[in-house]
């Protein structure tokens, strides 16, 4: 299957690629979500996901892509899916968008670390563009745990402005985490 590659750019001699999804990346996918709960990592689950959820997770994201409700991006780095974005029309406010993003803490086997090297900030940018371009979305809505230091500051540096906070909203391994919610204006 032909995959529509929307980026692609070196870091420190690795080609990195911004396409849309393939079912086949559901295992890479599964991998990705597993080591971020392993590492109790914001926004992942907090158990481990099987094969079959994986499956029907990327089904749901390659519908959303066909029903024009959803642009979605992998990350692959080494023909390995490292990060995941994605962002979803919100029901009844169709010039709405929800973004969801994930990116590995390091590389599979060698804990070459990927935060901090600007991989999201490009990948914020990429998946709001397509996300206006196809879907027509004109604001761009998101929640982030407030002790995720990394994904507020990203945010911030993307735009993306506070709403309002929510204490205790979320449990997150035992502890009760407040949430900010933050939007973004397309241009």
């Amino acid at each position: 299957m032909n995959t529509k590659v929307v980026m692609q750019f070196l870091l420190d001699g690795d080609l990195v690629i911004f396409r849309y999804p393939r079912f086949s990346d559901w295992l890479d996918i599964m991998r990705k979500v597993n080591s971020l709960t392993k590492e109790k990592s914001f926004g992942s689950p907090q158990h481990r996901t099987t094969g079959k959820q994986n499956r029907k997770w990327m089904r749901e994201r390659l519908r959303g892509v066909k029903e024009y409700k959803a642009v979605c991006f992998v990350v692959e780095i080494r023909g390995i899916v490292v990060g995941s974005a994605s962002i979803w029309r919100i029901q009844n406010k169709p010039s709405r968008g929800c973004l969801e993003i994930s990116i590995r803490s390091s590389m599979p086997d060698n804990h070459e670390n990927l935060w901090g090297r600007g991989i999201g900030k490009k990948l914020v940018y990429a998946i709001m563009h397509e996300a206006k371009t196809i879907l027509k979305i004109k604001v761009v809505e998101l929640g982030v745990y407030v002790a995720n230091h990394g994904a507020v500051n990203l945010y911030r540096r993307c735009g993306f402005s506070e709403i309002h906070r929510i204490r205790r909203e979320k449990n997150h391994y035992g502890i009760m985490r407040d949430r900010i919610y933050m939007k973004k204006h397309l241009r």
